[in-house]
């Protein structure tokens, strides 16, 4: 197909100077063209790949931070537990102590104030502490929901 083309082009005689020139002048402008098309598309490569580092490096802190918060929640959520513990073991020892003083004083021992054994008393404080945390992190995600489904205009 090329060379069809080249059959029917007018090509100047060898003794056209201005014409043969004005061929030269005109691709040494397309040739220049490329040159400058070619820069151009090396920056913008360049360009694209600064842009996909930058949103690889965005995904991977984001990442990172979702990593940190599930941990921070951990950290608080064992803490919690760890405290709850110490109370009770707490109240279990002031019982003790309590009871070891009723009995040297001659009165009759009880469970507990409320009538509830320290068992019992363990097992619901450990089931409430669980509820808050579901209900803390039902709060959160409800927070979240909102957040993301309000409408643009709001």
């Amino acid at each position: 197909m090329i060379s069809d083309s080249l059959n029917e082009f007018p090509f100047p005689d060898a003794d056209d100077d201005v014409t043969i020139a004005a061929v030269s002048k005109a691709l040494d402008l397309v040739n220049s063209a490329i040159g400058e098309l070619t820069v151009s598309l090396e920056e913008a490569n360049d360009r694209l790949g600064h842009v996909v580092v930058t949103k690889t490096a965005e995904r991977e802190i984001g990442r990172l931070f979702l990593k940190a918060q599930h941990f921070a929640d951990v950290v608080v959520a064992e803490a919690e537990e760890r405290a709850i513990q110490i109370v009770s073991d707490a109240e279990a020892e002031a019982d003790k102590i309590l009871s070891g003083a009723k009995s040297r004083a001659g009165l009759p021992p009880t469970q507990s104030e409320s009538g509830l054994s320290n068992d019992v008393l363990k097992e619901l404080s450990s089931t409430i502490a669980a509820m808050n945390e579901m209900n803390s992190r039902l709060v959160e995600e409800i927070g979240f929901l909102q957040k993301y489904s309000a409408p643009a205009w709001r």
